[in-house]
């Protein structure tokens, strides 16, 4: 088992990316902590988890809340040791399927803002959670559109391309203290509800 006593968070895990994850996690042995603002669909995924016999715990947060972060992180910390592992699969409520000159600013923004408010949060304090730790690692999930551009997928390009320099940017910040970090760029969509809503 490659993640065997290792403590993962993961953010989003009441999604399809996030839940799939966490299962996956789990399977290699790590002890998962589900992260996301609804309890009754964390408790879900928690159960199926348990279920095949993994490790999983359910923790709500809002993740654009810097000291709710860092309380669940102190709370992990206390009943299992520090975290290893985080992946963030937050939503970012983003709007497809429109031209952008058909499209409201906000409509625009709002992967852009959501994106960057939870990964700054989620990212640095728990970078520094691991740099004082002894290191882990900080994995993402972003899509084709950060690098090259499609029609119809409104602000949703635009947070991938931002995600994607600000984890680069928290990696040459805390590379050198044996924090990763790292993202998954999806070569298309995941198979999940939002998706076929589009």
């Amino acid at each position: 088992m490659l993640l065997k006593d290792r403590n993962a968070v993961v953010y989003g895990a009441s999604g399809a990316v996030g839940a799939a994850v966490a299962r996956a996690f789990a399977r290699e042995g790590a002890r998962v902590f589900l992260a996301a603002r609804q309890r009754d669909r964390l408790d879900v995924v928690a159960d199926d988890i348990r279920l095949q016999g993994g490790m999983a715990e359910p923790l709500p947060v809002d993740a654009t809340d810097k000291h709710a972060i860092e309380a669940q992180l102190a709370l992990i910390s206390g009943k299992a040791g520090p975290v290893k592992i985080m992946f963030n699969a937050i939503d970012w409520g983003d709007t497809q399927g429109e031209p952008l000159g058909t499209m409201s600013l906000e409509k625009v923004l709002r992967p852009v803002q959501t994106g960057l408010t939870t990964w700054f949060y989620t990212g640095t304090v728990v970078a520094d959670h691991m740099v004082r730790h002894g290191g882990g690692s900080i994995v993402g999930i972003s899509a084709n559109a950060g690098r090259q551009a499609f029609p119809n997928v409104g602000g949703f390009g635009i947070a991938c391309a931002a995600v994607e320099h600000f984890l680069r940017q928290l990696a040459v910040e805390n590379g050198p203290f044996g924090v990763r970090v790292n993202w998954v760029r999806s070569p298309g969509s995941p198979d999940s509800p939002g998706v076929h809503e589009v």
